[in-house]
């Protein structure tokens, strides 16, 4: 699977080799920058077919919590 954006370092939005896009979790799969391969063994659960509103909404989320958590 190949990563195309990070939401956090346990939550990337993913390419399957069939071309779908998957929002995969995973222990530390998102700690390295975009684009890269990762090992089907380091997803512990994969959603499809997730609509590009609610990646936006994930992302924002974080970003929001880690700059209030400061």
């Amino acid at each position: 699977m190949k990563v195309i954006k990070n939401i956090n370092n346990n939550v990337s939005v993913c390419i399957t080799s069939s071309g779908a896009e998957v929002i995969a979790f995973g222990k530390g799969i998102g700690f390295k920058k975009p684009l890269y391969e990762i090992k089907l063994s380091q997803i512990e659960r994969t959603f499809y077919d997730v609509d590009a509103m609610y990646i936006r909404m994930a992302h924002k989320k974080y970003r929001n919590h880690i700059y209030s958590s400061s």
